[in-house]
């Protein structure tokens, strides 16, 4: 479930952003599922449920979920704003970056909180786990922080 974000980076020229998420399991699962677009706010609310339908949970520990940030921009393509990583295989995904994130690798450093809520959310599956995932920003801007689960 992602539920909404905070502290979003401004990517257009009013001073807003029109953001969505994605969600892939990396490193080699082809299905990625997004998000509405929310538009022109810095504050967006989802509440939206994003699913792999195909996978079972004894598979998520061969995958390490990537949750993205992106300021659409169509018809000129996405403006990435964020990433975090979560799973028991991160480092296995060194290779697999989003097109726009080449430029660093800090957004990919687990964190110990969010390696605890994989692990919390491994453990119950049938449970909705609450956490704050911080996307790490490839801009000097401050990172954005998403509510999720």
């Amino acid at each position: 479930m992602v539920r909404e974000g905070n502290g979003v980076s401004a990517a257009d020229p009013d001073d807003l952003a029109d953001p969505f998420i994605r969600a892939a399991l990396l490193p080699y699962h082809p299905e990625k599922v997004s998000t509405a677009v929310c538009r022109q706010t810095l504050q967006p609310f989802w509440h939206e449920q994003l699913s792999f339908g195909d996978v079972q949970l004894s598979q998520l520990a061969e995958y390490a979920l990537e949750v993205s940030m992106w300021d659409s921009n169509p018809p000129f393509g996405h403006d990435f704003l964020g990433a975090v990583r979560l799973g028991l295989t991160v480092a296995s995904c060194e290779s697999a970056e989003p097109s726009a994130a080449t430029a660093t690798s800090s957004w990919r450093d687990v964190k110990s909180h969010e390696e605890k809520l994989w692990q919390e959310m491994m453990r119950t599956p049938d449970q909705w786990i609450h956490g704050v995932l911080e996307l790490r920003d490839i801009t000097p801007h401050s990172p954005s922080a998403l509510p999720s689960v």
